[in-house]
C-alpha cells in the first residue's frame, strides 16, 4: 500500500467519523435536552441515577455521552493522524486508523436507545447493537494486527487484512446471542457474552502490548516501549468507556485514550519518519 493510498483511506475514515459523529448529535439532542413522552420517557425513569456533587444524574444522559465523546475522539485522532503521517508511511498506523474509526461507532448506542423507545420493533435495536459489536470486534482485529506488523510481519496487502476482520467480526456477531427485552447500562441490547469479550478483549491487548515489544526488540527501537504503553493504556481506555457510564470512570477513560493515543502516534512518527 502506497503513501497515496494511504492518506485516501485516512481521509475516508476522519470523513465516516465526522458523519457519525454530526449523527449521533442529531440524535442525542432531542434526548439530552428535550422533553421526552411516552416510552422514552418511561425508559428514562426506569434507568439507574448516582447522586453526584449533591445532584442526580441519570446513566442514560451519562452513556449518550460517553459515545459522543468516542466519536469525537476518533475524529481528533484521525485528523492527528492526517497531519502527521503526510509523507511517512507506517502499516500499523494504518490498522490502528481503523480501529480509532470502530470507536465512533459506538455512538451507535443512541441509535439504539432511539429504536428502544420510538415506534419501531424491538428487532430494529437489536441490529443497530449487532452493527456496534460488529464494528468494535472488527477494530480488536485490527489492533491486533498493528501488533503484528511491529512485530516484523509483513503482509504485502494490508486492505485484505482489513477486509478479513471485517469478516471476522460480522461472523461472530451473526452467532452472538442478545436479549431484544434487555439493554447494558450503556444502552445496547444486552449480549449473552458479555463476559467472554472482556476476557477476549484483555488476552487481545496483552497479545497486542507483547508484539509492539518484540518490535522494539526487532527494529533496536526504544521508541516502540512506549507504543506498546500506549497500546495498553488505549485499550484499558476503551474498555472503560465501553462499559461504564460513571462520569469519573469515562473521565478516566477518556484520560487514557488521550495518553495512549499520543504515544502511539508520536513514537510511531517519530520511527518512521528517519525510515
Amino acid at each position: 500500500m502506497t503513501i497515496t493510498s494511504r492518506r485516501r483511506a485516512y481521509w475516508l475514515f476522519f470523513i465516516l467519523s465526522l458523519v457519525v459523529l454530526l449523527t449521533s448529535l442529531v440524535l442525542a439532542l432531542p434526548v439530552l435536552f428535550g422533553h421526552p413522552t411516552g416510552r422514552l420517557r418511561d425508559y428514562l425513569e426506569a434507568a439507574p441515577r448516582l447522586a453526584l456533587f449533591g445532584s442526580g444524574l441519570g446513566s442514560v444522559p451519562a452513556s449518550i455521552v460517553g459515545g459522543l465523546g468516542l466519536s469525537l475522539f476518533s475524529s481528533a485522532v484521525l485528523l492527528a493522524v492526517l497531519v502527521s503521517f503526510r509523507k511517512t508511511g507506517s502499516q500499523e498506523i494504518f490498522f490502528f486508523a481503523f480501529w480509532v474509526l470502530a470507536l465512533s461507532f459506538e455512538a451507535g448506542r443512541i441509535l439504539v436507545l432511539r429504536l428502544s423507545t420510538g415506534p419501531w420493533p424491538d428487532s430494529w435495536a437489536s441490529i443497530a447493537t449487532r452493527f456496534v459489536l460488529a464494528t468494535r470486534f472488527a477494530g480488536y482485529g485490527a489492533f491486533f494486527l498493528a501488533g503484528l506488523y511491529a512485530s516484523g510481519f509483513r503482509g504485502e496487502h494490508p486492505g485484505r487484512s482489513l477486509l478479513v476482520v471485517l469478516a471476522l467480526g460480522l461472523a461472530l456477531v451473526s452467532a452472538l446471542p442478545l436479549d431484544s427485552g434487555l439493554h447494558d447500562d450503556t444502552l445496547l441490547v444486552r449480549s449473552g457474552y458479555g463476559r467472554s469479550e472482556t476476557i477476549a478483549a484483555a488476552v487481545l491487548g496483552l497479545l497486542t502490548a507483547a508484539s509492539m515489544l518484540v518490535g522494539a526488540s526487532v527494529t533496536a527501537e526504544p521508541g516502540f516501549r512506549a507504543v506498546a504503553a500506549g497500546s495498553l493504556a488505549l485499550l484499558a481506555g476503551q474498555q472503560l468507556a465501553l462499559r461504564a457510564w460513571h462520569p469519573l470512570l469515562l473521565l478516566l477513560a477518556f484520560l487514557l485514550l488521550a495518553v495512549g493515543a499520543r504515544l502511539f502516534i508520536s513514537r510511531l512518527h517519530a520511527y518512521y519518519l528517519w525510515q
